[in-house]
C-alpha cells in the first residue's frame, strides 16, 4: 500500500522496507511522521502483528497515535475497531487483531519490559535512558522481532551509537540496522513543492532554520539540525586536517634531528613512544609505537633501547606530580647519556596571578594547540597510519566553568596516549632554536654525511 501523501524518496524507502532500522536525523524532517505511517501500513499489511513504540514524553507518544490514526481513518476507517477497543491516545487495534501501544518511558525505561510484541519503535532513541535498552533486550537479543529507532543524535555511546557505527561507518557487513542519515537543510531545502509541501511552508523553514542558525551556538545547531554527534561536533582535530596531515609511511632512520614523545602508561594502560624528526624548517612523525601490560621499569628501558638505536637530540616525558612519568624520569636522569636529553613536560603547572592567588596553568592545552597550529601550517607531515589517526580522532574539547584554572577548555579522548606522546615531540622539536647542522650542510652541498 501505497501512502496517499506525498513522500521523499527517503521515506519512502523506510516504509517499503522491512527489518531493522535507524533513522539518523535532524529535526522538522517528519521522522516521527514517516514511523507513525509504517506502523499503521504494516497493521493492515500485516494481520495480527503487536507494536509497540516508545517516547520520551508523553506528547511525542501521543503524537505517534495521532498521526497512525489519521492514516487510517483515511486509508481504510473499517478496520479501525470500535467499541471497548475503539482508539485511545494510549492504543489502535484493528478488526484483523493488530494493535500498536505508545508509551512514554519517562527516567527509568521500563515502559518495555515484559514486551511480547513483533516491533518495537523508539522515538528519539539516542537520548533513551541506559535502563530503556536494558529492559528492551529481550527483543534486541532475537531475530524475530524487528526494531524500528530514530532521532537526534547524541554521545558515541549507548545501543543506538554502537549500532549505527557498525552499520554505516564500519559497514560491517553482518550490522543488524540499515540505516538512514538525514539532516534538516538537505531534506527542507531540497524537498519538492507539492501540495503537502507549499512554497510558503519552505520558504518559513528555510527561514526558521536561518534564525536557529544565528541563535545557537555551532554545537547546539549542528547536533540539532545537521543531524551531527555531540562528540563529532566537539573534535579537536576535524577529518579533514588529520587527512591532510597523515600521509607520511615510517621512516625511523630519516636524516634530521629527532625528538621522542613519550605518554607512560602501565599495564592495561597503553604507553606510546613518537618520534618527531626536523629536517630544515619541515618536522616529520617518523614513527610510532605503543607498548601494552608492561611495568614503568620496562618503559623506561625502552627509552633507553630506542635511544641507541636513534640518538634523539630531546626526550620528553609527562613527570608532573603524582604522574607515572615521574619515577621512570628519575631513573633516567642518573644515566649519563639520557639525562642531558631528559625533558619534564608537565600538563599541568602552578602560577600566580596578580594578586598572589594560585592559578593552574593546564600546559597540555598549549601542547595541543601547538600541535593542531602546527598541522593547519602545513609544518608537520604525521603518518598515515590507523592507530594514529584514529587516536587523533578520539581527541575532544569540552568548556569547563573553573576559577581555578586559566583554560575555559579541557582535552579529553579515549585513545589519546599516542596523540599524548605525540603532543610532547613536537614541541620539543618546535622550540629547539639550536643548529639544525644537517639542513645546513645540505644547502652547502656537504650531502649526507651529517646527522
Amino acid at each position: 500500500m501505497k501512502s496517499a501523501l506525498k513522500l521523499d524518496d527517503w521515506q519512502q524507502e523506510i516504509l517499503d522496507y522491512k527489518g531493522d532500522i535507524i533513522l539518523c536525523k535532524g529535526r522538522r524532517i517528519g521522522g516521527t511522521e514517516i514511523f507513525a505511517i509504517k506502523a499503521a501500513e504494516r497493521m493492515v499489511s500485516q494481520p495480527g502483528v503487536k507494536i509497540i513504540m516508545v517516547s520520551l514524553v508523553e506528547d511525542q507518544a501521543k503524537l505517534i497515535i495521532s498521526v497512525a490514526h489519521e492514516y487510517l481513518v483515511r486509508k481504510c476507517p473499517r478496520l479501525i475497531a470500535t467499541g471497548k477497543d475503539k482508539p485511545t491516545l494510549k492504543q489502535i487495534i484493528l478488526t484483523n487483531g493488530s494493535s500498536l501501544k505508545v508509551r512514554p518511558v519517562g527516567q527509568t525505561g521500563n515502559a518495555v519490559r515484559g514486551f511480547d510484541g513483533d516491533i518495537l519503535g523508539v522515538d528519539e532513541a539516542p537520548w533513551q535512558p541506559a535502563m530503556m535498552w536494558k529492559a528492551a533486550r529481550p527483543i534486541i537479543s532475537t531475530n524475530d522481532g524487528e526494531i524500528w529507532m530514530w532521532g537526534t543524535p547524541a554521545e558515541d555511546k549507548g545501543y543506538f551509537y554502537e549500532q549505527f557505527n557498525k552499520a554505516y561507518n564500519l559497514k560491517d557487513p553482518n550490522a543488524r540496522y540499515k540505516v538512514w542519515y538525514k539532516n534538516s537543510e538537505e531534506v527542507l531545502f531540497n524537498r519538492p513543492i507539492t501540495p503537502s509541501w507549499t512554497k510558503k511552508q519552505r520558504d518559513g523553514a528555510i527561514r526558521i532554520l536561518a534564525e536557529e542558525k544565528k541563535d545557537m551556538t555551532d554545537v547546539e545547531y549542528g547536533n540539532e539540525y545537521l543531524g551531527k554527534f555531540l562528540s563529532d561536533l566537539r573534535r579537536f582535530f576535524e577529518d579533514d586536517l588529520i587527512k591532510k596531515a597523515c600521509t607520511l609511511k615510517r621512516n625511523p632512520t630519516m636524516q634530521g634531528k629527532h625528538y621522542l614523545g613519550v605518554d607512560i602508561g602501565r599495564m592495561w594502560d597503553p604507553s606510546s613512544f613518537e618520534d618527531v624528526c626536523k629536517a630544515g624548517d619541515m618536522y616529520y612523525h617518523v614513527d610510532s609505537e605503543t607498548t601494552k601490560k608492561t611495568y614503568t621499569n620496562e618503559t623506561q628501558d625502552k627509552i633507553i633501547e630506542l635511544d641507541k638505536a636513534i640518538n634523539y637530540k630531546k626526550i620528553g616525558i609527562d613527570a608532573g606530580s603524582g604522574s607515572l612519568g615521574v619515577g621512570v624520569f628519575d631513573n633516567l636522569n642518573i644515566i649519563p647519556r639520557i639525562s642531558n636529553k631528559l625533558e619534564a613536560m608537565n600538563n599541568r603547572a602552578i602560577a600566580l596571578d596578580r594578586d598572589g592567588k594560585k592559578k593552574q596553568t593546564i600546559k597540555k592545552i598549549d601542547y595541543y594547540n601547538n600541535l593542531k597550529a602546527m598541522m593547519q601550517n602545513g609544518e608537520i607531515k604525521l603518518l598515515k597510519d590507523y592507530e594514529v589517526m584514529a587516536s587523533l580522532k578520539s581527541i575532544r574539547w569540552e568548556a569547563q566553568d573553573d576559577d581555578d584554572s586559566q583554560s575555559k577548555m579541557t582535552i579529553i579522548g579515549k585513545d589519546s596516549h599516542i596523540v599524548e606522546g605525540l603532543m610532547r615531540a613536537a614541541d620539543l622539536a618546535k622550540k629547539d632554536k639550536s643548529l639544525n647542522i644537517w639542513a645546513a650542510s645540505k644547502s652547502y652541498g656537504i650531502g649526507d654525511a651529517f646527522d
